[in-house]
Order: structure tokens, then sequence, then C-alpha cells
């Protein structure tokens, strides 16, 4: 019989598994469902799903270029997620850190959140964040995009002399 089926007819709580060596091991799993038992989730859905990256083309590409860490390995966007495991994403200057609590069924509205995912990140590299968030604003308010360009550096060049 297939063992989702004995599970949900029967609502055992208490499941004996044979071995392949024909060892019984019984294992509890008192207090858990059908979907803790067998569901998964991609990490790149998971990141998705829970607003921490706008597309799963972006959080799939972040997964390749190893901006995305699972208990502090790097993972490929189809590596599956367990209940409390934690996932560091880079976003500079800082690696912000989440656990996941829940799978959710599609893309969450920002008021839901709270029930999917917890940010474990500590306070020191938030205002960390937020200062260089800071900055980035200012400089942008001010016309300054980065590096200078071939023609300003010729203008700065020729103030400097």
């Amino acid at each position: 019989m297939n063992l989702l089926k004995m599970i949900h007819e029967q609502n055992i709580s208490r499941i004996t598994f044979l071995s392949k060596i024909g060892d019984i091991k019984p294992l509890s799993f008192n207090n858990l469902s059908i979907k803790d038992l067998f569901f998964f989730l991609r990490i790149d859905k998971y990141i998705w799903s829970v607003r921490i990256y706008k597309t799963r083309t972006i959080a799939r590409k972040s997964c390749s270029e190893g901006k995305v860490l699972l208990n502090n390995d790097p993972v490929k966007a189809g590596k599956s997620l367990k209940k409390k495991n934690i996932i560091s994403i880079k976003q500079v200057p800082i690696w912000r850190t989440f656990e996941v609590i829940d799978f959710p069924k599609s893309r969450l509205g920002a008021a839901l959140l709270v029930d999917y995912v917890k940010e474990i990140t500590n306070k020191k590299d938030l205002e960390k964040l937020h200062h260089y968030e800071l900055i980035l604003k200012q400089n942008k308010k001010t016309g300054i995009k980065g590096r200078p360009t071939k023609k300003e550096r010729r203008i700065l060049n020729k103030i400097i002399r």
C-alpha cells in the first residue's frame, strides 16, 4: 500500500519502516502532518515566494553566482529546503540571514511573511546595511552615479593640473 495513502486513511501517528536489510526501525511522527514529512520546496522558488527576490529568474541567478547559502554552504537553485534551515543572502555590504518556518503554496503578500520566514540577521549588520543605503540615496540625489566616464576623467585631470 502506498505510504501516503496508509497515513491518510488510517491516521497513523506512529509508523514503522523496514530498512533494506530487514531491520524494523520504529520512528515517531507525533505532531507532524503529511506536509511536514513529504513536502519540500526548491530554494529559488522559496526565496522568491517570501519576497526576498523580485523574480524567480533573479533568485535562480543569485543561487548560481554564490550569493545564496543554505546552512553556510553555497547551493544550486534546485536544492530542496526543509523547515528550520538557515538561508543567507548576500546583500552588499552584508549577509542577511533567514530561518525557514513553513512553505507557502504561492507568492505571499507582505503581511503573511511572518508565518513563513523569520529574519535572524543581527542588528549591527542591519544598521550597516541601512547606513549603506542612505549613502547610496544621497549620492544619487547629488548626481554621483559611480565611476566617472572617460570624458569626466579628462575634465577632472584638466582641473587637477
